[in-house]
């Protein structure tokens, strides 16, 4: 869904006109209690095109894809955190799939 035309400013982010992703409530709730609870215990990790929301400047965010370089940025804030993370090896640099196709054929749909 994007915000119709007639209620856009040219102020407004350019993912404004764009299908993009948007964390639903809970999301927020729980990010904020998070923040406030265990701040230095909190790592923010986006993965694909979302809208951001507000609040949230100043806060780095680890956008995770797969290349390696993501991938050991999280591992990085986690173990910086005090988590115990096993980065041993190197499975763990190509395991799993963050690239979110099915997002992205979504909104190649959506605007076509």
């Amino acid at each position: 869904m994007t915000l119709a035309p007639r209620l856009r400013k040219t102020s407004d982010h350019p993912n404004e006109s764009q299908v993009v992703g948007q964390a639903r409530p809970n999301v927020f709730y729980e990010a904020g209690m998070a923040m406030s609870l265990f701040r230095d215990k909190t790592v923010f990790v986006q993965v694909g095109v979302v809208k951001a929301f507000s609040d949230i400047g100043g806060t780095h965010i680890t956008r995770l894809s797969n290349s390696a370089t993501s991938r050991q940025e999280l591992a990085t804030k986690l173990k910086n955190t005090g988590l115990a993370v096993d980065t041993d090896g190197t499975d763990w640099l190509t395991d799993g799939d963050f690239d979110r196709k099915e997002l992205n054929a979504l909104t190649h749909k959506l605007t076509a």
